[in-house]
């Protein structure tokens, strides 16, 4: 029911009709990259306070942990043509959970947490190309312009609230941070 009333409150933003199909999946992305976003937007700020590492080396470690997570994208790509779109989601879903797990349980020790930081990232574009593949096949050619439409916007309200909900769950500390990422 909560996710009918939300795809009505996106019916109304961007006048037109949401195919209930995509409200699920819509659900999914959005509670995923909120989630996401509340440690991606204070990540490196952890790194440089509390691992502690050089603000230079965080920055080569995000790099690095950007382009490993560049080549999860093709990859989630065939594989979801390969084993189905759905289980390449899952997939991706709980890699994000357990790399969240992996960051809480890891401490202070630098290179056990990037590693938690890379497979984090690399769960997002492991998705991403699933979830694409997934609007593509659920919707009709009339309809996928907006379809996309509606699942970036979707992508960009959650990359929005997750730095919010982590801005306050930071005061917590780093371990709130985490689990507010898991509930998501």
């Amino acid at each position: 029911m909560a996710v009918v009333r939300a795809a009505q409150g996106w019916e109304r933003v961007i006048g037109g009709t949401v195919p209930p199909v995509l409200r699920p999946l819509m659900a999914t992305v959005g509670l995923a990259v909120t989630g996401q976003y509340v440690v991606l937007a204070f990540f490196a700020i952890y790194a440089v306070r509390e691992l502690p590492i050089s603000t230079g080396r965080a920055g080569l470690a995000f790099a690095a942990a950007t382009c490993v997570a560049l080549a999860a994208g093709p990859a989630g790509g065939a594989l979801s043509d390969r084993l189905g779109r759905r289980r390449v989601i899952a997939a991706g879903l709980a890699l994000q959970a357990g790399a969240c797990l992996a960051l809480l349980a890891c401490g202070p020790r630098p290179v056990p947490a990037f590693a938690a930081f890379t497979a984090f990232s690399c769960a997002l574009t492991l998705r991403w190309a699933a979830q694409q593949a997934l609007v593509a096949d659920l919707v009709g050619d009339g309809a996928r312009d907006q379809a996309f439409a509606v699942m970036r916007t979707v992508f960009n309200v959650g990359a929005s609230l997750g730095p919010l909900l982590g801005a306050g769950l930071v005061l917590l500390g780093w371990p709130a941070v985490c689990a507010g990422a898991l509930a998501l």
